[in-house]
């Protein structure tokens, strides 16, 4: 028995009336200046695998993350440790997402690989 190699892509759009993203306080300035920018999650969090479960996980694509409802927005602040969290609305409106395949379907987690701009941003 060799080692297993498993690829997961988001494969099925995901439809946001609303959408939030929870940041460190230190990166809200600079997210509402110039945008959401798409990063590796393990650019946004160093817990990635670890807090799904797999620590061996690695994400080999970029996006911008998001979730659809503030029960998200909950199941992201208990499964990431993110220091100072502020919650940002986000309207999605124009912007493609994607459903994010790697989190539970409860958060409604949806990622796209466009920059969000920061008109459609706003610290709720």
């Amino acid at each position: 028995m060799g080692n297993s190699i498993a690829f997961i892509f988001p494969v099925r759009k995901a439809n946001l009336r609303k959408a939030y993203h929870v940041a460190s306080a230190q990166y809200v300035d600079t997210i509402l200046q110039n945008g959401l920018q798409p990063r590796t999650a393990q650019e946004h969090s160093d817990e990635f695998g670890s807090s799904l479960g797999n620590k061996n996980m690695e994400q080999t694509y970029k996006a911008a993350f998001v979730v659809g409802s503030k029960k998200g927005v909950k199941i992201v602040q208990d499964l990431f440790s993110i220091k100072d969290p502020v919650v940002l609305e986000i309207d999605p409106k124009g912007i493609e997402f994607w459903e994010d395949p790697l989190m539970r379907p409860e958060a409604k987690s949806a990622l796209t690989f466009q920059t969000i701009p920061s008109d459609r941003i706003k610290r709720i």
